[in-house]
């Protein structure tokens, strides 16, 4: 389950659109709070992993989580575009393992998939996408 912030200052469309294509994930924006604090709220609410949005530069972070301790996963995604499709929340997601692990989704067979092509990150639905994340 993974928990979507921004970084202090960063319009929220993104954000807002990833917690509707990833099952189980909920965004909460950061306001003023610090990466310690955006942890214990994430761990408070049962997340096990934490996505940052940031804006400049356009990047998606990743924080692991577990118990006791939290580390920054090395995969960082640097944004060239992004292109939104209106849809509501989906609850299930079929992907490939890596992909999964780094969104900490359970991967199930369903109708909604993430796919990497090429330089692109596709999230769809019965082959309509719903979000394309284009990487630099």
């Amino acid at each position: 389950m993974a928990f979507i912030t921004t970084s202090k200052k960063t319009a929220n469309k993104l954000a807002e659109a990833l917690e509707q294509v990833l099952p189980s994930s909920e965004y909460q924006p950061r306001g003023n709070k610090s990466i310690d604090q955006i942890i214990r709220i994430a761990r408070k609410k049962g997340h096990e992993r934490v996505i940052i949005i940031t804006e400049k530069p356009p990047t998606i972070q990743f924080i692991k989580l577990d118990q006791n301790n939290w580390q920054w996963i090395q995969k960082t995604i640097k944004i060239k575009e992004y292109t939104i499709t209106k849809h509501s929340k989906i609850a299930t997601l079929q992907s490939t393992p890596e992909l999964a692990q780094l969104f900490d989704v359970q991967n199930q067979q369903s109708q909604n998939q993430l796919i990497q092509q090429s330089h692109s990150l596709l999230f769809t639905q019965n082959t309509k996408t719903l979000l394309k994340i284009e990487e630099k």
